[in-house]
């Protein structure tokens, strides 16, 4: 188990931005395209990826229906990350300057 200097595991925002842009990524859609077919904003996604994000359960219910994942499976992959260490850089999405 990682040692934090808190005492405290970091906040798991910054890895559950990672993750759900990873999910979106390996189905090869954009960031539009994810918020149509998951019924939201598309700045609510842009929220949704940015390790400052605080999204709802809804919306991430949402994302997560869409994208065919689970909420607990995204949840354990930001968590294994997070214990892991720094979150990684994701690759930069076409629609970022968008």
């Amino acid at each position: 188990m990682a040692q934090y200097d808190s005492g405290m595991p970091p906040k798991i925002a910054p890895w559950l931005a990672e993750v759900m842009g990873r999910e979106r990524g390996g189905k090869g859609w954009k960031k539009t395209e994810l918020a149509r077919r998951a019924g939201i904003d598309r700045s609510t996604l842009d929220l949704v990826e940015s390790p400052e994000g605080n999204p709802t359960v809804e919306t991430l219910e949402k994302l997560c229906e869409t994208l065919g994942t689970s909420l607990a499976a995204v949840f354990a992959e930001a968590d294994r990350r997070r214990r892991a260490g720094s979150p990684g850089k994701t690759k930069p999405d076409p629609e970022e300057s968008e």
